[in-house]
């Protein structure tokens, strides 16, 4: 489904629909003030609205505009898999500053192809209306990337990511660390605020997979796979802070392998397999497209 032509969705063939099942959505317009970008996290809907309230992290901004669409859902559940979220952005916001249509070239002597900052690109970000599901939210530690809102691109062409229910959707935000880390006048510090950025999204990953035990508990083979789970993304993390990039991205091609091929017990109201796929597939990106072409 797509509402006009800002947002496709297109739900997984585990989709379980009862009879009068029914999409309620709803769209809101914001433009995002620069001054708060890379600085201050923003609550949207707080008071002002009977909906939950969406925390949009310091790390992420308007380009300057961007949408919310609220998706609510009855009799709609997606026990496993992921819906395939993609962003038009350019057809809603065509005077956005940034753009997500293919590679990311670093090579400045070609600036016509794309902004060499890989901040400056549009990304996919999703909510849940229920925080629980939501460990963005709180690691247990204040964080300069933490709020309810989880940014989870995992392709470019348009901005392409993942979710695992309908609940809130942002279209026309892009990474923005703040002033004094755009890569022209600081790559070093651009690359660690990605580097950083990168491991907190591997906590969280980690977090999403001790998680699923309860999901992986029953039978010999979920066992060993969630065992498998929890070694890869400790190892992931581990060579990340070495800085060994491409064998940390190797480790979450092996957590794809193994979640693509594991069966998940169904929990009535949780979706333990799409939530680790998101959050892989997304942090796979962050290493193809954000990390990696940028090492020094």
């Amino acid at each position: 489904m797509g509402p006009g032509q800002t947002t496709v969705l297109t739900l997984p063939a585990t989709v379980q629909l009862e009879p009068n099942a029914q999409f309620d959505i709803r769209t809101f317009e914001f433009i995002d003030d620069p001054a708060f970008c890379g600085t201050t996290t923003r609550v949207l809907f707080g008071g002002a609205d009977p909906r939950p309230d969406a925390i949009v992290p310091a790390y992420l901004c308007g380009s300057p505009n961007f949408l919310v669409i609220a998706a609510e859902t009855t009799g709609v559940s997606i026990p496993d898999g992921t819906i395939l979220v993609e962003n038009e952005t350019g057809d809603v916001f065509p005077d956005n500053l940034y753009d997500c249509l293919g590679p990311l070239d670093a090579d400045l002597s070609i600036p016509e192809l794309h902004p060499a900052d890989p901040q400056n690109r549009d990304v996919m970000a999703w909510q849940s209306t229920d925080l629980t599901k939501m460990p963005e939210n709180d690691l247990g530690a204040t964080n300069f990337f933490e709020g309810s809102v989880g940014e989870f691109t995992f392709e470019c062409g348009s901005s392409r990511g993942k979710a695992n229910s309908a609940s809130y959707y942002f279209v026309g935000l892009h990474i923005d660390f703040g002033p004094g880390f755009e890569y022209l006048g600081n790559a070093a510090g651009n690359h660690m605020q990605f580097v950083a950025l990168t491991r907190y999204k591997l906590l969280v990953l980690q977090k999403v997979i001790l998680d699923s035990k309860v999901a992986l508990n029953g039978n010999f083979w979920q066992k060993v796979g969630f065992k498998a789970l929890k070694g890869l993304i400790a190892t992931a993390i581990k060579l990340h802070d070495r800085g060994r990039y491409q064998a940390a991205l190797l480790a979450l091609k092996l957590i794809d392998l193994t979640v693509q091929n594991l069966s998940y017990t169904e929990i009535p109201g949780e979706n333990f397999q799409g939530a680790t796929d998101m959050r892989n597939s997304n942090s796979m990106f962050m290493y193809t497209d954000k990390v990696i072409p940028f090492a020094p």
